[in-house]
């Protein structure tokens, strides 16, 4: 019985271990997917235009990587990781264009944290209590 119990629980801890690490390589693709939408879909009053693609080498450059960090922890990660494009930082964040006209920022990196998050929180919470 002791035996049993034990590899119970041990299979038990393995699966909740696993968690992180699964959890989080969902998000590095869904934080990716949800930047390039919002890339792809917020537009400027200045262009006019729906969203911020002229050439697509700022949403391309959006990837997303997760990491096993130890064997209880993982890390997710999205965003121009590298070789993000000079203008790149500027949609993101606003800028004031030649002439005086505001460009308001895209915010696509916090707005797919938010998203991401809130699905990290109930996928975490729904597999626990699968368990």
């Amino acid at each position: 019985m002791a035996r049993e119990m034990e590899r119970w629980f041990s299979q038990k801890l393995a699966e909740i271990n696993a968690i992180p690490h699964e959890v989080a390589a969902t998000a590095a693709q869904e934080g990716k997917e949800i930047t390039r939408d919002l890339i792809e879909t917020s537009g400027t009053v200045k262009s006019g235009k729906r969203g911020r693609i002229e050439t697509g080498a700022m949403r391309d450059a959006v990837d997303g990587k997760d990491r096993r960090v130890s064997a209880t922890e993982a890390e997710a990660r999205w965003g121009w990781l590298t070789g993000a494009p000079e203008y790149a930082g500027l949609q993101e964040h606003g800028f004031a264009h030649v002439g005086g006209v505001t460009v308001d920022g895209m915010y696509s990196l916090d707005s797919s944290k938010d998203d991401v998050m809130a699905h990290v929180r109930d996928e975490v919470k729904r597999r626990i209590s699968d368990l």
